[in-house]
């Protein structure tokens, strides 16, 4: 038997599609009356470690709330035991000191808190999240690391930038410096769910709109460096069409309900007839599955003929007509 020896950079497990919060920007806010609900089986998570030891990295969340799993933690347990690096994203509202110390027990590298906003204007855009509790779960977490005497897990931000909250950039180094962060990572919508948030997106309309936000960034992120926290924004630059930060290549996503699909923006757990926003045109929200892994291994599924073209057209010339129009596409890193 032939040896296969590939190894994915990282594998994404949507957990759960439920979230506790109703972000106004959130898809599952401006969908919710076609979103599909639901938890990963902790019996799917299981039967995916075989695959699970080939990735780097394990990240446990999709397009809900972690921590809304009611058994988050036995998934952690099982992942971390198949001897890769683990995280999550989550809104904190369901951390207080004792799940902020079954974190650290549970071996987890790094958890990451979404802002939107460092008052509480963050509230009234990430409803149903207050500010104050979000900064107490990072505390906790904080605390327990350092009296455990432990470097993990990384505490990292993913901060949403509206163009509404512009002015909050100056504040930037000084605010995350002062909770603690390791490392925040500031992006803008990359899907655009309605019109009404058209305009939110930071989405420079021509270049010296761009010169100036690219500006700004540089200065940002020199000034949180000098303080210790690594900073990056990752940006939409007008009439760049480059490569797809996704990594699809190497990476891939396992849904809630087992399918298998590239990236989280080609796997929302929507019916049909939904739209988003690229550049004032509405585009069909489309779903690309290669597979379920209740019938198939995760290398099996990778392996398919037209889940091999898909991957290898992505970053050419000519990219599948879905990502043609992604936002993913035209991100840069600063």
């Amino acid at each position: 038997m032939i040896q296969w020896s590939f190894r994915y950079d990282w594998i994404q497990l949507e957990i759960t599609s439920c979230c506790t919060a109703f972000c106004r920007y959130c898809p599952r806010t401006v969908y919710h009356e076609c979103w599909r609900s639901g938890h990963m089986d902790l019996e799917v998570v299981r039967r995916l470690i075989p695959s699970l030891r080939r990735a780097r990295y394990v990240h446990l969340q999709g397009w809900g709330e972690p921590l809304c799993h009611p058994r988050f933690f036995e998934i952690l347990r099982e992942v971390k035991g198949a001897g890769c690096g683990v995280g999550t994203t989550t809104n904190g509202m369901l951390i207080g000191r004792k799940e902020a110390e079954a974190l650290v027990s549970g071996g987890i590298d790094l958890v990451s808190f979404s802002l939107a906003g460092i008052d509480e204007t963050n509230d009234r855009i990430r409803v149903g999240t207050r500010i104050r509790d979000v900064l107490a779960a990072v505390d906790h977490l904080r605390e327990i690391r350092s009296i455990r005497g432990y470097g993990r897990p990384r505490i990292h931000v993913a901060y949403l930038l509206l163009r509404s909250g512009l002015g909050f950039l100056d504040d930037f180094p000084d605010f995350f410096a002062g909770i603690g962060a390791d490392e925040v990572v500031v992006s803008s919508l990359s899907l655009v769910p309605s019109r009404v948030l058209e305009e939110e997106a930071v989405l420079a309309r021509d270049e010296r709109e761009w010169s100036a936000l690219l500006e700004k960034a540089e200065d940002v992120a020199a000034r949180s460096a000098s303080q210790g926290i690594t900073f990056q924004f990752h940006l939409q630059a007008p009439g760049s069409s480059g490569t797809c930060m996704e990594n699809v290549g190497r990476s891939l996503v396992v849904g809630f309900d087992g399918s298998v699909f590239p990236c989280v923006m080609l796997g929302l757990p929507v019916s049909k007839g939904c739209l988003r926003i690229f550049y004032g045109k509405e585009v069909p929200i489309e779903r690309v599955v290669f597979g379920d892994v209740h019938a198939e291994s995760v290398e099996d599924i990778w392996r398919k003929v037209g889940y091999r073209s898909f991957r290898k057209a992505v970053n050419t010339d000519s990219p599948p007509p879905v990502c043609q129009t992604c936002l993913k596409r035209w991100t840069v890193v600063v």
